[in-house]
């Protein structure tokens, strides 16, 4: 099984940062998590709320791959259910992961936010290696959707940027994918998934 990875806050995004945020930064989450609302309110489908959720997001950071994935309850798995590379956008995905040496389940199964800069020693198995990394990749965060202590999938962005995600995994952008979880929860509801 893959020993997880997390690099501390000092992986700032840029040489002369010193670890402070700036007033972008601060202002980022609340002006994202504002949109964010209005976003779901308009989208009736999951795929099409990640993909919109991603949309906005790659204003901010260089995403060159998304993946969201869901957590079937009835077949007790991981499942991509959307996906955009570059310009090209899949919808109406269930693909079922595989748990053999899979990253993916150790993310899911411990919470945190994953962040990996050069992830040339990848530590998922082929399949997840295929789906989440281009040969260009510098930088992948995967992030636990939480509803109500209870982890509903994750999301998977890959980035041809060394220290893309940062503020990811400083928590900074916490409440827009909490809120990502609660509508992932209220449109793919466990009874149904």
């Amino acid at each position: 099984m893959a020993e997880l990875k997390s690099f501390g806050t000092d992986t700032a995004c840029g040489p002369e940062r010193g670890g402070e945020n700036s007033a972008r930064e601060k202002e980022l989450p609340r002006l994202i998590l504002k949109s964010f609302q209005h976003l779901i309110s308009q989208s009736e489908s999951v795929p099409k709320m990640f993909h919109l959720l991603t949309g906005k997001l790659s204003k901010f950071f260089s995403i060159s791959r998304a993946v969201l994935i869901a957590f079937s309850h009835r077949e007790n798995s991981l499942k991509a259910i959307a996906m955009k590379d570059h310009q090209i956008i899949g919808d109406g995905l269930a693909l079922t992961l595989p748990r053999q040496d899979s990253l993916l389940y150790d993310v899911f199964d411990n919470g945190s936010v994953y962040l990996e800069n050069y992830p040339g020693a990848f530590d998922g198995n082929f399949f997840e290696r295929k789906l989440l990394l281009d040969d260009d990749t510098k930088s992948l965060v995967i992030i636990p959707l939480r509803f109500e202590d209870n982890i509903r999938g994750l999301i998977c962005y890959s980035s041809p940027i060394a220290y893309a995600f940062s503020m990811i995994e400083e928590g900074l952008l916490d409440r827009v994918f909490e809120k990502f979880g609660a509508s992932l929860t209220k449109k793919l509801p466990a009874s149904r998934f």
